[in-house]
């Protein structure tokens, strides 16, 4: 009601109320976004230059991991077209953070919605032009809108349906040199750009060029950070990584032979190996201590990519790892257990 009929001030703390009730919170986000009527309010409230960062963190909110609030959000008349508006050419910095956060989430759950999204006009661009956007005296909170539109494309990316969209020279033209930007003294966020950049790239990139994509060190560095912290579940400069992002890009970058030497060097193996010793997950959105399903092949080409290497190669000797789901022992229920080096034979089979 309040979002409907109240006032500013009524809208205004409607908005923040809604955002407290859906911190962190599943359940809430399942139950608001089923309330008849709260999509339309919240699409008055991003109507109001004073309230679009805060209507846009409340969709941003509904969005994480709910494909049918998603749904809602991207077939309520007008959302998609006032979030590329905002993106394109919101007052502020961190109301366009705040939305192209909205945009993301919605991105990550299908790519139906991903491919609703590039169609709305401006939106593509917008974001395209956030990634590369740092003015004086708004470097910290730019730096995080940077980054906020680069996870924008990544999510977008993340999806084969959507990457022929992606592939063009505009697209191109942005990703290249934020992949070439060193981050060792100008903070995370640079370093952040600069992999999930790289991580995009590979995933854009036919696969005839993958042996020819030589990354810098520093940035496979942070991919194999990003790695690791999706493993354990930590997050890093204020992002959740999850294992189905960053196995495929870790995947197709390893088929150049100067990059297995540094993810080797960096101790891919073992945290590949670690990610073959969880069990799967085929749910939309996986379990946390679960790989998933989906990117089980990855890692083992990955792997196969690595053993190349004589030292990986003598590291897979006598390692145990869970079974594909095809090796199921179905008188105990649970997954099976082999060699790490048995796995891959029958995989290059």
């Amino acid at each position: 009601h309040l979002l409907h009929y109240g006032s500013f001030e009524g809208r205004y703390f409607g908005c923040l109320a809604l955002s407290y009730l859906l911190h962190c919170n599943p359940t809430n986000i399942h139950l608001v976004g089923k309330t008849p009527g709260i999509f339309e309010g919240i699409r008055l409230s991003l109507s109001d230059p004073r309230m679009q960062g805060l209507a846009s963190g409340v969709l941003s909110q509904l969005a994480f991991g709910d494909k049918d609030n998603g749904e809602r959000i991207c077939d309520t008349p007008l959302i998609l077209d006032l979030l590329a508006d905002i993106v394109l050419q919101g007052r502020h910095s961190a109301d366009q953070q705040a939305a192209t956060c909205a945009v993301s989430n919605c991105a990550a759950n299908s790519p139906e919605l991903a491919l609703k999204i590039i169609a709305v006009p401006g939106m593509l661009e917008g974001i395209l032009k956030l990634c590369g956007h740092e003015e004086d005296g708004e470097k910290d909170l730019n730096a995080r809108t940077c980054v906020s539109a680069m996870g924008c494309v990544d999510n977008l990316s993340y999806h084969q349906a959507v990457r022929p969209h992606l592939r063009g020279e505009e697209v191109m033209r942005v990703l290249v040199p934020l992949m070439q930007l060193r981050g060792a003294q100008r903070g995370e966020e640079i370093r952040v750009m600069s992999a999930e950049s790289a991580m995009i790239v590979s995933r854009l990139s036919m696969r005839e060029d993958l042996a020819g994509l030589r990354l810098e060190g520093e940035v496979l560095c942070t991919i194999m950070h990003c790695l690791r912290c999706a493993i354990d579940g930590e997050l890093w400069a204020s992002f959740a990584w999850r294992l189905g992002e960053v196995l495929e890009p870790i995947c197709r970058l390893s088929e150049n032979k100067h990059n297995c030497q540094v993810l080797a060097a960096e101790g891919a193996c073992k945290q590949l190996i670690r990610v073959l010793q969880m069990p799967e997950c085929s749910e939309p959105t996986t379990l946390q201590g679960h790989a998933p399903a989906a990117g089980r092949a990855h890692c083992l080409q990955a792997l196969a990519n690595l053993a190349e290497i004589p030292a990986c190669r003598a590291g897979l000797v006598g390692v145990r790892v869970l079974l594909p789901s095809g090796g199921r022992d179905r008188r105990r229920g649970h997954q099976g257990w082999g060699t790490a080096a048995g796995v891959l034979e029958r995989f290059a089979a």
